[in-house]
């Protein structure tokens, strides 16, 4: 799923709020993650904890995605965005409408 969507370990850790080495061991099957990496890996991908733990449900968790895109274009818009936070909303709004980047 990280490189589907076009994300090194790092910038994963970084949207999850996590290393990139627990990224690394998590993807690599070094160890089990707790449910609050998965649910923090699930938020970061944009797919739903069951669906990142077992291959259940739905894969995505659209609720989840939206608030997440208002929340970073809102800032955009209002002007109040760190360079970091636009980025980072364009990215997401790519990553939604499925346009690659430039």
């Amino acid at each position: 799923m990280r490189t589907t969507q076009g994300l090194t370990f790092r910038v994963l850790a970084e949207l999850a709020g996590m290393s990139s080495q627990t990224v690394f061991t998590a993807e690599h099957g070094k160890h089990t993650p707790g449910i609050d990496i998965i649910e923090r890996l699930a938020a970061a991908l944009d797919v739903s904890p069951a669906w990142l733990a077992y291959g259940l449900g739905p894969i995505e968790s659209p609720t989840l995605r939206n608030r997440r895109h208002a929340a970073a274009l809102a800032k955009v818009l209002e002007g109040t965005a760190t360079q970091e936070q636009s980025r980072e909303a364009a990215i997401l709004l790519r990553r939604a409408y499925g346009v690659k980047p430039e």
